[in-house]
């Protein structure tokens, strides 16, 4: 063999390692694409399937109807009912808690503002406080887990009714 017959079978030999790689780099990206998209869907059909949303929510509406988003209200309703700031507020209160003679202690984690003492609220059952119609807007916009821990609204925290987050 002389030394151009080598080198050809050099280059050959390295091409077809870069091709290998190419195709493993392939596969690599695609099983990541594929993955990524399962999970994604897995989510959403977990969250809907759950939530029971699936008569509820159709992709053909480019905006909701006023029964819908009625029917949506109420699931929101039965997952974390509204009731006045100040009710909730004496409910979590005990002798010794440091908070209790606080009027404002909690910042509505969606628009920023002073959650006070008249305002109609939803609890989460992971424990989070929110203004009555930051929560709605927020669940409307097809939003189903929790804005601060991301916790879907259907799952139940183990703890206690008188602790707080």
């Amino acid at each position: 063999m002389n030394s151009t017959e080598t080198d050809d079978k050099a280059t050959k030999h390295i091409t077809e390692i870069h091709l290998q790689i190419r195709i493993l780099v392939a596969i690599c990206v695609l099983i990541y694409i594929v993955t990524a998209i399962w999970v994604l869907l897995r989510s959403y059909y977990f969250t809907t399937l759950n939530l029971d949303l699936s008569a509820i929510l159709d992709p053909s509406f480019s905006a909701p109807t006023a029964t819908e988003e009625e029917r949506r209200l109420n699931l929101l309703e039965r997952v974390a009912p509204t009731k006045p700031f100040i009710t909730w507020w004496r409910s979590i209160q005990t002798e010794q808690s440091p908070l209790k003679e606080y009027d404002r202690v909690f910042d509505c984690a969606i628009c920023l503002e002073p959650v006070s003492k008249t305002c109609p609220i939803h609890t989460l059952p992971c424990r989070h406080v929110f203004h009555n119609q930051c929560l709605e807007t927020w669940f409307l916009n097809y939003h189903y887990t929790c804005p601060l821990c991301q916790k879907p609204f259907h799952v139940r925290v183990e703890r206690s009714p008188d602790t707080a987050v």
